[in-house]
């Protein structure tokens, strides 16, 4: 189930131009970088759109993962599900367990959708980085190959309530630290043969 989350949660990719020419077209005039409200939108809309579909591009999915967090990264939180002790179990990923994680990922997403609601954004002294609180919806259907029983499909619902530090590093949106309360209801495994 901690597998699943890295799947679950919230990164994205959007840039911002570093320099912008004179209306003359002489020397490069410096704009200050900072991170915008549109930045995050679009960091949001790039996940929604990289997760959502028939069969999205789990490789894809997995180069986002590799160069969304910093090195400093954690991801922290709690998890439920309907499978289980159905307690809350607790987690703490960093940067290489978070990457490490999806790289023995062993099944393929099909038929997902992800859908997240901004309900608050800080802005850091820096103005490079903001605190965003949201909620993320997910569902969609798990795809994998047992050896000797065939091919295996789970549905999955996810429901997320996280707290996420982005920076926006060289015009690409980072992850600093995220802290998420996840509730996850699976169906019943269905078998192809």
């Amino acid at each position: 189930m901690i597998r699943f989350l890295t799947v679950l949660l919230i990164l994205f990719l959007p840039t911002l131009p570093a320099a912008a020419q004179d209306t003359q077209g002489q020397s490069a005039l410096e704009i200050e970088e900072h991170i915008t409200g549109l930045d995050i939108e679009n960091h949001f809309k790039h996940i929604e759109e990289l997760y959502t579909g028939k069969a999205p591009d789990m490789n894809a999915i997995q180069a986002f993962i590799e160069q969304y967090p910093l090195d400093d990264f954690v991801l922290s939180g709690t998890a439920t599900s309907n499978r289980g002790s159905q307690e809350p179990v607790a987690f703490s990923k960093t940067k290489i367990q978070f990457i490490e994680e999806e790289k023995e990922r062993d099944y393929d997403l099909i038929d997902t959708r992800i859908r997240h609601t901004l309900t608050d954004i800080k802005y850091l002294d820096d103005k490079l980085s903001a605190e965003v609180s949201y909620t993320s919806l997910y569902q969609g259907r798990m795809k994998k190959i047992i050896p000797r029983k065939g091919l295996s499909f789970l549905d999955f619902k996810s429901l997320s309530i996280c707290t996420t530090t982005l920076k926006l590093v060289d015009g690409t949106i980072k992850g600093k630290n995220a802290n998420c309360k996840t509730d996850i209801i699976y169906g019943e495994p269905i078998s192809a043969h």
